[in-house]
């Protein structure tokens, strides 16, 4: 284990990190502090700045069969988890970013699963990377309410980053969030028509 020492290390070298959206000072920390719960919350921001250095084409397809697995595995999770668990298990192995933000979620929730936040942190990264917009969405909510098990502290700013990469992938939730936090000016500044044009994109 990590020393309570080598943990204030690793806080106060994050807080220098984390603002200056820099991958190579990401890498660095996570070569230095790899043994620290703050490494999950660098890999989180490298895959920020990967998710948004990259111009948003189309997502690589999965195979039809895959897709049409997760969509009834979709379907299946809120009355058969039994069922649904292996098939999005699968798929995520398999390079699903939507089943991995599925079994996301399920582990979030403790649906179907039992409750595991950091592994539920764990396939939500892995789903960004993937480039699924509802994960980037997800991640903003993450930021939104801060959650303490993980370290992630409630933090607008990095929150409303997440809600516009979703956004700009097409996600209606990020949309109405994104709308939600320029009208009530939190962590972008107040904007009555900015938050109007998403609020009324999400519902287009």
């Amino acid at each position: 284990g990590t020393t309570a020492g080598g943990e204030d290390l690793a806080k106060a070298a994050w807080e220098r990190v984390r603002t200056g959206q820099n991958p190579e000072a990401l890498r660095a920390f996570l070569e230095q502090f790899s043994n620290t719960e703050y490494a999950k919350l660098a890999k989180v921001e490298l895959a920020l700045s990967r998710a948004s250095s990259v111009t948003r084409g189309p997502m690589p397809k999965s195979s039809p069969k895959k897709s049409a697995q997760v969509t009834n595995a979709k379907k299946l999770k809120n009355e058969d988890y039994e069922t649904a668990l292996p098939v999005l298990r699968d798929a995520a192995a398999s390079g699903n970013a939507e089943a991995m933000t599925l079994l996301a979620e399920m582990y979030f929730k403790g649906t179907g699963v039992i409750q595991d936040r950091k592994l539920g942190m764990e396939w939500l990264t892995q789903a960004i990377d993937g480039g699924d917009s509802e994960a980037m969405a997800l991640m903003g909510v993450l930021y939104d309410e801060g959650v303490a098990e993980l370290k992630v502290d409630k933090d607008y700013a990095a929150a409303a980053r997440w809600f516009k990469m979703a956004a700009d992938a097409g996600n209606a939730m990020g949309m109405n969030f994104l709308g939600a936090m320029y009208n009530q000016g939190l962590g972008v500044p107040q904007d009555d028509t900015l938050a109007s044009q998403w609020l009324r994109r999400a519902a287009s």
